[in-house]
């Protein structure tokens, strides 16, 4: 075989493995954007969670008002075993304003 067939066959290797490479990079890049898209589209969705977990605070909130109003109402006619239904009412939705409240703020720390 000849310096110059040699020479064209070295060259024509080197075109297919820069053909081969760039084939590979385009198949990691095409597997990557399509994972960075899933990536955001889950920030979007958990960022969109923490708020929501974070506005379930309110009629949590406003539960616990009314409770404990409708309590001490109680306790002022009397009726204790009323007033004991509303303060664990009252308590339970205290617990679960905390609760979400907490869960919203992880969520939001992690998107």
């Amino acid at each position: 075989m000849k310096t110059e067939d040699i020479i064209k066959r070295l060259d024509g290797l080197k075109l297919s493995s820069q053909k081969v490479e760039l084939a590979v990079l385009q198949d990691i890049e095409k597997i990557l954007d399509k994972a960075n898209s899933q990536r955001k589209q889950l920030d979007t969705r958990l960022r969109k969670l923490a708020g929501e977990y974070n506005e379930l605070q309110t009629p949590y909130n406003i539960a616990f008002q009314k409770a404990n109003t409708a309590e001490n109402q109680a306790k002022d006619l009397g009726a204790f075993d009323a007033a004991k239904l509303f303060f664990n009412r009252g308590s339970e939705a205290k617990d679960f304003s905390k609760e979400v409240g907490k869960k919203g703020q992880k969520l939001k720390a992690i998107s």
